[in-house]
Formats: C-alpha cells, sequence, structure tokens
C-alpha cells in the first residue's frame, strides 16, 4: 500500500524504512467525525444535568425550600430528574408504593405545621387523572408551590414541585 491519500505512522525506525519501503506504515484514518459526536454527547448531557442541578437548587433555595424538602421526606419520595419546558425551579420525585389520596393527606399534614409561617392551601384541582394543588406564602410575593400528582398504575405515583412566579 501507499501512503498517498491518508496519513502514515511509520512500523519501523528511518533506517530500516528505506530496506522496507512505504508499505511499512500503517493508515490511520481521522476519526474526526465520531470524535465530535461524542464531544458533543458527552456537553449535552453535561448542559441538561448543569440545568437540572440548577432547577433543583434553584427551589431550595427560596423560601419554599424547607417546605419542599418537609414534603418530599414526609412522603418518602425518591427525586428524579425533570424534563419539563417550564423555565422554572422544579423537584421531580416518584413514590412507591403510594396512591394520590393517601400523598394529598400526607401534603396536607405537613402543610397545617407551616400554618403559622402564614402558608396557605388552595383547592385540590384534578385533571386527566392528575391532582394539583396550589400552596402560597402570605400574600404571593414569594410565588405559589404548585404541586403536582399522577397515579402511572402499580401503586406508584409520580409527582412535581414547580415554583411559580409572584
Amino acid at each position: 500500500m501507499r501512503c498517498d491519500n491518508y496519513p502514515c505512522v511509520p512500523l519501523a525506525p528511518p533506517s530500516d524504512r528505506d530496506a522496507l519501503g512505504c508499505d511499512a506504515v500503517v493508515h490511520v484514518e481521522s476519526n474526526l467525525g465520531m470524535r465530535n459526536a461524542l464531544y458533543s454527547a458527552v456537553t449535552l448531557l453535561m448542559l441538561g444535568v448543569a440545568s437540572l442541578t440548577c432547577a433543583r437548587d434553584g427551589l431550595f433555595a427560596t423560601p419554599y425550600g424547607s417546605l419542599t424538602a418537609d414534603l418530599l421526606e414526609a412522603m418518602g419520595a425518591e427525586e428524579v430528574p425533570c424534563y419539563s419546558v417550564v423555565d422554572a425551579p422544579e423537584v421531580g420525585f416518584v413514590v412507591r408504593p403510594a396512591g394520590a389520596s393517601y400523598l394529598a393527606e400526607v401534603l396536607e399534614a405537613v402543610t397545617d405545621g407551616y400554618g403559622q409561617a402564614g402558608l396557605s392551601r388552595g383547592a385540590w384541582r384534578a385533571a386527566n387523572g392528575v391532582w394539583s394543588v396550589e400552596l402560597r406564602f402570605g400574600d404571593g410575593s414569594y410565588g405559589k408551590l404548585e404541586v403536582y400528582l399522577a397515579e402511572v398504575g402499580g401503586a406508584v405515583v409520580h409527582g412535581i414541585l414547580v415554583l411559580s412566579g409572584p
């Protein structure tokens, strides 16, 4: 093989190459396309993880942070990534085994303890199998925390806590 079209890496030291000819080389083809695709995938993954972390940390850094932590602990929830199109602080979670009505009772018990802090709870709403309620401190100048619960079968509930602006 000749090394006219590809970069060549010699197999022998320069003094032996003359005796061996150009056939004693390995043809190295560039994998720039594969390398660029790999770098792109890693970059997108890192940005996705960073945005999920920022959204979660953004919620915990608000006045609703301790309430969020208390709700997740009382429900026995496991945090999961949220893939929401809403650009707002949010936390996704899964509770196994549970039902939405049980989690609603847990939420009401936890929020009753925040009454002295000025937390108010709106009425429960249901549509298309998703239960939701709105929580608000005082006059709402800190925004509101929206809680969504959806039973997905098999005694599993998926939920999301979303902080909406004032």
